[in-house]
């Protein structure tokens, strides 16, 4: 049996909504990613540039979002966390120190900026390829880090 015919088929305007819904968590996953990992940069490595940059970056992923085609109410709008069933997903692994979190939120925020550069191409190209542009200056400032702070890489 197919599994097409397990699934129902989507409208366009559900297909909308649950784009909508893909670009509202990843874009809250993608700051909040980046905060944990500004956080630790402020207090725990009481690295000021480090801060700026992580900073910068999380008002950047803002600004793009702004300044695209995306309808960010309707972003909002479409959010439905209580039904989200990632939400059972949520909080079941332990983080033993502020590197395993650091080394676990720069990932978070690379694996989100993907997705949204991915679902941004089906909106707004620009939006898309700044997004991506994002996601590699993500990745020069992890390379960085972990360089002046390479016992981020071993976190116990």
């Amino acid at each position: 049996m197919s599994s097409k015919k397990n699934r129902p088929e989507k409208n366009a305007q559900d297909a909308a909504r649950d784009i909508y819904r893909v670009l509202d968590a990843n874009v809250n996953r993608a700051k909040e990613g980046l905060r944990v990992c500004e956080d630790i940069a402020r207090f725990c490595l009481k690295d000021a540039l480090l801060t700026r940059r992580l900073r910068h970056l999380r008002h950047a992923v803002t600004k793009i979002l702004k300044s695209s085609r995306v309808d960010r109410m309707k972003m909002i709008l479409e959010r439905k966390s209580t039904e989200d069933p990632g939400r059972a997903f949520a909080n079941k692994t332990t983080k033993h120190s502020t590197a395993h979190l650091f080394l676990a939120n720069i990932q978070r925020t690379k694996e989100a900026l993907r997705v949204l550069e991915e679902f941004l191409k089906l909106l707004d190209n620009q939006a898309s390829r700044k997004i991506q542009e994002t996601r590699f200056d993500t990745y020069e400032l992890e390379k960085s880090t972990l360089k002046k702070f390479p016992a981020l890489l071993d976190p116990r």
